[in-house]
């Protein structure tokens, strides 16, 4: 049986925020009468894998009108990816950058537009990038979180009204970073990015969304001063990713230094850190099972910095020591390599070689 009345959504549109505006306009006290009606499982409606099929069964519409809006769904070669308006996100940890059991918005956007954005969806959003405020995560009434079952768009459970919100102070550079995402997942032109604060916006914009992310959350954790194991993105993540691309690139070039001071084993030499390959390698990690090969990320953030950088041809600990002085100049200041830890380096390069010659043998 259809449901008697079927507003279409609009393009970008969430698609639980959609959800919720049919359960208003057919008069339900909440979405799931609706779930319960197109056979939608309650613990479908917690995860990335949204049954959108059935809800379209239940409208009288074509699959196709609510795919654009869905969490997931199978790319060309036959994997599962996770996506958002059709923008496709991180493969496997897709689902860390979708905010799904814990929606946040902003009431002045719901109020205008009469809807619900899919960028409210994204957890790397934590500042409404139009009026400048934090999002709305929690009913000031009852203290409960936002939830997807409530009467309407802009009440709580409770019955309480969630158009009052208390703004705080956000800082300019988060603004900015929010103006990027919502550009890139709106495919506005780069003219419509705020950049106030002096971000590379003309470098970050043409990259794509799905190596975008992980990037700038790759950069957040990094950045921060103490980086605990984090799989959900925080907002402190998110304000640390800001702080490190503001200024660019002296705040970068500051974060890469930090970076290496913190291996003690680099500490008064010109050799690049241990700490700094772990960070490259985590920043193009996902690299591997991408269908590009990120030329221009690792430009962007490892190439243009050659300082801070392990050239990839030096495959054995022997040969950078051998080039490492013929490619970069040493300050003035800094003592030269000795004589002998270099001949100790290229004993251990030939060493090395020697190993893998008889493994391969």
């Amino acid at each position: 049986m259809l449901l008697i009345r079927t507003p279409g959504p609009n393009k970008t549109e969430s698609l639980l925020g959609y959800a919720l505006r049919l359960s208003v306009a057919n008069g339900y006290e909440t979405p799931w009468h609706i779930f319960s009606h197109a056979g939608i499982e309650a613990n479908a409606i917690r995860g990335a894998r949204f049954p959108y099929e059935k809800l379209a069964a239940v409208l009288g519409i074509p699959d196709a009108e609510l795919e654009q809006l869905s969490y997931a769904g199978v790319n060309k070669g036959g994997r599962r990816e996770y996506r958002l308006l059709g923008h496709t996100l991180a493969p496997s940890p897709g689902y860390s950058y979708l905010r799904l059991t814990s929606p946040a918005f902003c009431p002045d956007c719901v109020r205008e537009h009469g809807y619900i954005d899919a960028l409210w969806d994204m957890r790397f959003i934590i500042a409404c990038p139009v009026h400048k405020r934090t999002l709305l995560e929690c009913c000031s009434e009852c203290m409960a979180p936002i939830s997807w079952l409530r009467p309407a768009l802009l009440t709580c459970r409770c019955g309480a009204s969630l158009d009052r919100l208390t703004t705080t102070e956000i800082d300019e550079s988060i603004i900015d970073l929010m103006s990027l995402i919502h550009a890139k997942l709106h495919r506005k032109p780069l003219s419509a990015v705020r950049n106030l604060t002096g971000m590379p916006m003309a470098k970050l914009y043409p990259l794509k969304f799905k190596y975008l992310l992980p990037v700038l959350a790759t950069i957040g954790k990094y950045n921060k001063r103490d980086r605990p194991i984090e799989r959900i993105l925080s907002k402190e993540v998110v304000a640390s990713t800001a702080s490190a691309l503001s200024n660019w690139p002296e705040n970068y070039v500051t974060l890469l230094h930090r970076i290496r001071r913190e291996d003690p084993q680099c500490r008064g030499s010109m050799f690049p850190s241990k700490q700094l390959d772990m960070f490259y390698s985590s920043l193009f990690r996902r690299r591997r099972n991408a269908f590009a090969d990120g030329a221009q990320e690792k430009r962007l953030f490892r190439d243009d910095f050659p300082p801070f950088q392990i050239p990839r041809s030096h495959t054995t600990t022997g040969n950078f020591a051998v080039d490492f002085g013929r490619k970069f100049a040493v300050p003035p200041e800094v003592k030269p390599v000795p004589a002998q830890p270099l001949r100790f380096w290229q004993s251990q390069g030939d060493f090395l070689r020697g190993v893998s010659k008889k493994r391969k043998a």
